[in-house]
């Protein structure tokens, strides 16, 4: 799906003047590309499409080879249609991977997971949140015995803010009380969660000035997930480390700040707040 036809590149390249034609044409190309395989994607989602050709199994290699390929195509791009394709695409290379007990190799995990690291540090900005995450966020559940690499990721503030939001998020999707169920926390993230979350909260009650919006509501709706969703064997651990006594103390500026926030927490309580 990815390979290129050098008859059709070079048609692409006869369409535009020839001061322009090498970087118009990669990017026609590209774009052509990535439709292309948003048709197959579609094409084998529709419900009337053979079970017998949506079924198939694909070698860990082959959709590592698949995702490298994409993360390729599909970086630097700033078209928000492309954007939502190369999402799709991505989390549909994941479910490539996963097995039918829902679980994913750790080859194809540790791939995924790098790429999301690769966004995180990143300088020249060129892999996009959403290729990034989608995999995370639509399938959350073999990610979660690398939670703790969210965990760090969300509350590292050498970070840019709005990856940092990203990171929290993803880890809330994680704690999902339906996701959860399915695949049971550790220890250690529960209790790393209650601590740098109660960190944040002190600190942004002392410093309101400092706050932003969207990161302060993940940072809540991570803390909401994992109350409601955490067994009876980890709720100690959750109790014992949630330390919101000093942000809750000052009626005034906690006020203050939640009228600050309140339009960030509706938005991302009604949309999860990551990209999907």
């Amino acid at each position: 799906m990815f390979a290129m036809d050098d008859r059709l590149a070079a048609a692409f390249k006869a369409m535009v003047p020839a001061k322009k034609k090498n970087k118009a044409a990669a990017q026609a190309a590209a774009a052509f590309r990535l439709k292309l395989a948003d048709l197959l994607l579609f094409t084998i989602s529709s419900q009337d499409t053979p079970t017998s050709i949506k079924i198939i199994e694909v070698a860990d290699k082959q959709v590592i080879s698949l995702l490298d390929k994409l993360i390729v195509e599909g970086s630097g791009i700033s078209n928000p249609t492309l954007i939502s394709t190369v999402a799709a695409l991505c989390s549909f290379i994941f479910s490539l991977g996963i097995s039918s007990d829902g679980t994913c190799s750790e080859t194809v995990l540790s791939a995924f997971v790098g790429l999301f690291e690769r966004f995180m540090a990143q300088e020249d900005g060129m892999i996009g949140c959403e290729l990034a995450i989608a995999a995370v966020i639509k399938h959350p559940e073999p990610f979660v015995p690398r939670a703790s690499v969210f965990l760090k990721a969300g509350f590292n503030e050498e970070y840019r803010v709005f990856r940092r939001t990203e990171a929290v998020l993803c880890l809330a999707g994680m704690m999902n009380k339906a996701v959860v169920l399915k695949a049971p926390v550790e220890k250690s993230v529960v209790k790393g969660l209650a601590k740098a979350s109660s960190e944040y909260l002190q600190t942004s009650m002392t410093e309101p000035q400092t706050i932003k919006p969207r990161y302060f509501a993940s940072v809540l709706k991570l803390l909401l997930s994992a109350a409601s969703s955490v067994g009876d064997e980890l709720k100690p651990t959750l109790q014992k480390y949630l330390k919101l006594d000093v942000a809750l103390e000052n009626e005034q500026i906690w006020n203050e700040v939640s009228k600050k926030v309140n339009s960030a927490c509706q938005q991302v309580s009604l949309d999860g707040g990551a990209r999907k």
